[in-house]
């Protein structure tokens, strides 16, 4: 979910993937996902996020995704699992 405002403010507000390969334990996070991200006001999030710019801006793409998964009560997420190496 992205994010940009006339001030020149542009950010992913959340970045979540889970990989794997067992299909009941994705759709069964799919469907626990869905029915949360459902929930959520994107445009209030996004402003309470902007306000704490300075907690996760200077972060790495992985920090900031810890970072915004604990701010959303969300588990970690879990990427980068392929079937070849």
């Amino acid at each position: 979910m992205d994010y940009v405002d006339q001030a020149g403010n542009v950010f992913e507000v959340l970045h979540w993937e889970y990989d794997g390969f067992e299909y009941d334990e994705i759709e069964n996070r799919k469907q626990l996902m869905e029915t949360k991200f459902a929930g959520i006001d994107w445009d209030e999030a996004a402003s309470k996020i902007l306000k704490q710019k300075d907690q996760w801006h200077h972060l790495d793409f992985f920090a900031q995704s810890d970072w915004k998964c604990n701010y959303f009560g969300i588990e970690k997420e879990r990427f980068k699992m392929v079937i070849w190496e």
